[in-house]
């Protein structure tokens, strides 16, 4: 007969192996709930992509349902919901990515996006610049200052003049050698009417692509403006050599002329 050492190895002995099988049919089951969550997410960025935002919504809710930790997908999920403008929902969903990373820029920018579309200053201000200061995975860059010029547009069109010329004045120093990006700054820069610092970013675009008409048509502008009429003259003739002139550059362009005529006369 088997003594109670005996008894015990044996149990032991059934229960080792009955255990490895659930560990294993557990191990398994995880892995195909996970397998299926990366499905339904793959599904939620082709909508996504395709601009179906709504159904992009419920494949990354599918996807948190399957998934072992819901929080992988909680961002696009997010984006999602913003893109189906849901804001409250994606708000919500924001919020909670944020609490675990708080210095996340791509969290921070969704959330300055919310901010703007509901004019909240404040809040756009607070979560841009959280952006600005956060943290990207890729193009870090080009990500702070695409977010530092939304954030600047949107304050135009709040009519915060002083606080956009700030954010503008930022870009501008940190600006790369790009035509393209310093002539939209120093078009933003004038319509906060930082003419001289609007000027200076203005010239720096001529400086690297002379023929520029559209750089040189806000030049004359701002030079027009400061009483420069001498060089307003010279920017507004290569802007109309270059095809760039519009029927108000032209007028100012006469009147240049004829200024420069009076003062000639005159002296």
């Amino acid at each position: 007969m088997l003594g109670r050492r005996g008894i015990l190895i044996l149990t032991v002995m059934g229960t080792v192996p009955a255990f490895a099988v659930t560990q294993f049919a557990v191990g398994r089951s995880r892995n195909r709930r996970e397998g299926f969550a990366a499905i339904w997410a793959a599904s939620g960025a082709r909508d996504l992509a395709q601009q179906r935002s709504a159904q992009a919504a419920d494949d990354f809710r599918t996807a948190q349902a399957y998934a072992s930790d819901p929080d992988v997908y909680r961002l696009p999920l997010a984006e999602a919901l913003l893109a189906a403008g849901r804001t409250s929902e994606a708000s919500a969903e924001l919020l909670t990515a944020l609490s675990a990373e708080p210095g996340s820029g791509r969290i921070n920018v969704d959330l300055g996006r919310i901010a703007a579309a509901e004019g909240d200053v404040p809040g756009a201000l607070r979560y841009y610049h959280a952006a600005v200061d956060g943290e990207w995975d890729d193009h870090p860059a080009q990500r702070r200052r695409d977010a530092r010029m939304e954030l600047a547009r949107f304050l135009l069109a709040q009519n915060a003049t002083e606080q956009a010329q700030i954010e503008l004045t930022n870009l501008a120093a940190d600006a790369p050698d790009d035509v393209g990006l310093l002539t939209t700054l120093g078009d933003l820069l004038m319509q906060t009417q930082a003419y001289p610092r609007a000027l200076s970013v203005l010239d720096r675009v001529l400086h690297l692509d002379p023929r520029n008409a559209r750089a040189a048509r806000l030049a004359g502008e701002a030079s027009f403006v400061l009483g420069d009429f001498r060089t307003a003259r010279l920017r507004l003739q290569i802007a109309k050599a270059r095809g760039g002139l519009d029927p108000a550059g032209e007028a100012m362009l006469e009147e240049a002329v004829d200024l420069l005529q009076s003062e000639a006369s005159g002296s």
